[in-house]
């Protein structure tokens, strides 16, 4: 809380005051010494009385509240009015912080509320808000249901080879599903022998320098049997170590995958590839450098019979990514695939309709147009549509129309006709009978003969 200073100047002339001018004051507390001084802004307002002029310094816009209550005077009893034709003027003061300070005329009395800290703007960053979506709302079998910003909708968003609003469809042809854990591998024995004493914890596989040793081995043989064939490579197995030195045998894997070519790679070039890998003076260097500069040789190296020989022998071991009935596992283009129901039987609805792999099996939506329409579990029926019997209804009609007007256009020429022939008989006759009344020439010709 914090009072201004206020200062009441009466005057005996009726002249009207002129505003303020800007100025500088450096104001305290009364009951505390100090306190934490800041920088404000004076708001000078004066206001126009019959007789006094009332001189109000205001800290900043930033305050919160200001009650100003307007006390009598000691020397006049007359109340101030004012008509708050205020000139508000901005002026820096240095203010110190106080509960409360009274004026010492005892005046006015002004209380202002404030906070003592410049007031900074604070920013609060968006809050995202994301729409969830459940099964409810979309019914997608299974599938995930999300929301469409752009459609402002929640649809789902269908996976797995299946189509459609709900995800009912699926497609003609999906991939497979291949149990790698049960798939046979392709296998290697390799053995190695490190030039260094045997020591009796090597008995144990599971001994702690038995462990760091193998650590070592799989990451060196690892890197150099992955470049073999770094798409199916699958791991490198320690089976046991032994003296002779130190022997240490292993089994390298391969995984069998879902191609046609790979598998023939692994059967046919494999071991070629790795014996060149392995056999390298280079890369026995290396492992040998990982075991303090060591001499390392290969003693065993040998393959494991063949046991997928083409991918004919993945069948046991592939399923379909689609649980829908009807749909088969075939080999398309040299890899596993799944066809649908529709696929395998492409005239299912007889060319008469489109066909759709649903989980039951297959359905057909049967084509139907203005004229025709065919309809039926495989659309095997047929049947007319209103289309046809109103373009034949609307033929005959046209044709009854246009015999009509046939028949009235030959009898209005007809009527014509016969009129014409009535008119020029009519003046035939008239011809005639002025003819035969005519006795102008008969007259001089007996005239003529008499003489």
């Amino acid at each position: 809380m914090l009072s201004t200073r206020s200062t009441v100047e009466e005057s005996g002339s009726t002249s009207s005051s002129q505003p303020s001018t800007q100025t500088k004051n450096f104001i305290t507390t009364t009951e505390e010494n100090m306190s934490t001084p800041f920088t404000t802004e004076q708001y000078t307002m004066v206001s126009k009385s019959d007789k006094s002029t009332s001189i109000i310094d205001l800290p900043s816009p930033s305050a919160i509240t200001i009650q100003a209550t307007a006390s009598q005077t000691q020397h006049s009893s007359s109340t101030l009015k004012s008509t708050t034709s205020a000139n508000i003027i901005p002026t820096t003061h240095t203010l110190s912080t106080s509960v409360m300070l009274r004026s010492t005329t005892g005046i006015l009395s002004t209380s202002t509320l404030f906070s003592n800290s410049k007031m900074t703007p604070t920013t609060f960053p968006p809050i995202a808000t994301t729409m969830t979506c459940n099964e409810d709302k979309c019914q997608c079998n299974g599938h995930p249901c999300v929301f469409n910003d752009t459609l402002g909708i929640c649809r789902c968003n269908c996976t797995d080879f299946s189509f459609g609003d709900s995800c009912v469809y699926g497609e003609d042809v999906t991939g497979v599903k291949i149990d790698f854990g049960a798939v046979p591998t392709r296998k290697a024995n390799v053995s190695l022998k490190i030039m260094r004493e045997f020591v009796p914890e090597y008995k144990d596989i599971n001994s702690t320098q038995s462990q760091m040793l193998i650590k070592t081995l799989i990451t060196e043989l690892s890197a150099l049997c992955r470049r073999a064939d770094p798409q199916n490579f699958k791991d490198v197995q320690v089976l046991n170590i032994k003296k002779g030195s130190t022997i240490i045998e292993s089994i390298v894997q391969y995984f069998y995958t879902n191609n046609e070519t790979q598998i023939s790679f692994l059967n046919k070039k494999l071991e070629l590839t790795l014996r060149k890998i392995l056999y390298n003076y280079t890369n026995l260097m290396t492992i040998g450098q990982a075991f303090g500069n060591v001499h390392i040789q290969v003693t065993n190296f040998i393959f494991q019979p063949i046991e997928i020989k083409s991918i004919t022998e993945l069948r046991p071991f592939v399923t379909c990514s689609l649980d829908f009935a009807n749909y088969t596992q075939e080999v398309v283009d040299g890899s596993w695939k799944c066809e649908g129901p529709c696929k395998q039987h492409s005239d299912y609805c007889h060319r008469h309709g489109e066909c759709f792999n649903v989980k039951t099996g297959p359905v057909c939506q049967c084509f139907e147009s203005y004229l025709e329409q065919y309809h039926g579990p495989q659309c095997e029926l047929f049947s007319r549509g209103r289309g046809f019997y109103a373009a034949v209804f609307g033929a005959l009609g046209a044709g009854f129309l246009l015999i009509l007007v046939i028949i009235v256009v030959v009898v209005v020429l007809r009527r014509n006709r016969l009129g014409l022939c009535e008119k020029a008989r009519a003046r035939r006759r008239m011809s005639l009978n002025e003819d035969f009344f005519d006795f102008t020439e008969r007259g001089e010709d007996t005239t003529d003969n008499s003489y």
